[in-house]
């Protein structure tokens, strides 16, 4: 009943529950999650547009965060209201980790970090004739802690971070990323002239 016909689903990202049921979030279609479980039967169906707290827009990623292994949760990316935000495993909304003027893609896991490409910024950079986007680190807290070509975030007194914006345009529309056994990411882009994604090297301390 969510669908009127087969062409609005366009789902961009699954990410599997430890239980072994998984999550895809129609991210390009109507912004619902479906939950289903390990024989693929649907549990729930959450998410989708509007105003609501778990409304989403643009879900594009989606990752289960076991940083805490007792307490699971569940990230999705709302792209286009600059936001990641976090459900319970069974899909009720817990809270919106919010970054203005990112668009987040997709959320990484390293370690007690997680690694989050944005599409674009806020703003253009100098002599950028397009919205360069940029990487976020966050930590346990989900605050962040370094951004790769763009400015620190600057965090006011309610905790939320001023608008960001891609400071140099290292990066076009980072879409994809990976991390290698060597600490070395690899960031795809998209609409990016048929480059080959862009490799940074961890600089040894």
């Amino acid at each position: 009943g969510k669908y009127q016909n087969a062409g609005q689903y366009k789902p961009t990202h699954v990410a599997v529950a430890p239980d072994g049921s998984f999550y895809v979030s129609d991210g390009y279609g109507q912004n619902f999650v479906m939950h289903y479980d390990p024989q693929g039967a649907l549990i729930k169906t959450f998410g989708g547009g509007g105003n609501a707290p778990g409304a989403l827009h643009c879900a594009h990623g989606a990752h289960v965060d076991l940083r805490d292994p007792a307490h699971p949760v569940l990230l999705i990316t709302s792209r286009s209201q600059n936001a990641i935000k976090r459900f319970t495993l069974a899909g009720d909304h817990l809270d919106t980790i919010a970054l203005p003027g990112a668009m987040p893609c997709f959320m990484v896991p390293y370690g007690e970090h997680l690694i989050v490409p944005h599409l674009k910024g806020g703003s253009k950079p100098a002599g950028s004739g397009t919205e360069n986007g940029f990487v976020s680190i966050l930590d346990r807290q989900n605050k962040i802690v370094s951004n790769v070509a763009a400015d620190a975030a600057a965090y006011g007194a309610d905790g939320v971070p001023a608008k960001m914006a891609a400071n140099c345009t290292l990066f076009t529309y980072p879409h994809g990323l990976l991390v290698d056994d060597r600490d070395s990411l690899y960031i795809a882009q998209w609409n990016s002239g048929r480059t080959y994604p862009i490799k940074l090297e961890r600089v040894p301390a």
